[in-house]
């Protein structure tokens, strides 16, 4: 049954933002103990801001410069490295090759596996058809030479036939 004079709700509301009980909350600021104080020169504040704000600035582009300078570096070292790398490759089909088909490595030509490969073996087909040069064979090693006498000569025959002398 409800009963008009009794109260609804708890005698006692606690509330979140209510000030400790003790008495302890922060005061405001007073602003009359401000003007007591020592003034702040804002305008100087604001130029040492503006001059820090300049030399950040200089600071920024300094280190931008010495970034494009490492990144161009770095760039050129990562193309040495890459054409490094690619003479170090050609070098390995090559030698590859030189192995597999008994040519010696600097004979052989190209830039791609492929072509080292077929170049080597144009080199071998060839050489396998050309023989191996032999030196000239001397029938007596050790006996002189055959001198040749002045009839051995054609010219000197067609001298004689001309004119008729010997």
């Amino acid at each position: 049954m409800f009963r008009p004079w009794q109260p609804r709700y708890p005698r006692r509301i606690r509330t979140v933002d209510a000030p400790p009980v003790e008495g302890g909350g922060a005061q405001p600021p007073d602003p009359e103990a401000n003007e007591n104080s020592e003034q702040v020169d804002w305008e100087a504040k604001y130029h040492d801001a503006v001059n820090t704000s300049h030399e950040w600035e200089t600071k920024a582009k300094t280190s931008g410069e010495a970034v494009g300078k490492l990144t161009e570096r770095a760039e050129t070292a990562e193309k040495a490295l890459a054409d490094m790398k690619t003479a170090q490759q050609r070098l390995d089909w090559r030698n590859t090759a030189a192995k597999a088909t008994g040519i010696p490595a600097d004979l052989i030509r190209g830039d791609s596996e492929e072509e080292i490969n077929a170049h080597a073996e144009a080199l071998k087909s060839y050489l396998s058809t050309i023989g191996r040069p032999t030196a000239p064979t001397v029938p007596n090693p050790s006996g002189t030479p055959k001198t040749k006498s002045r009839n051995d000569n054609p010219n000197t025959l067609l001298l004689k036939q001309l004119f008729g002398t010997n």
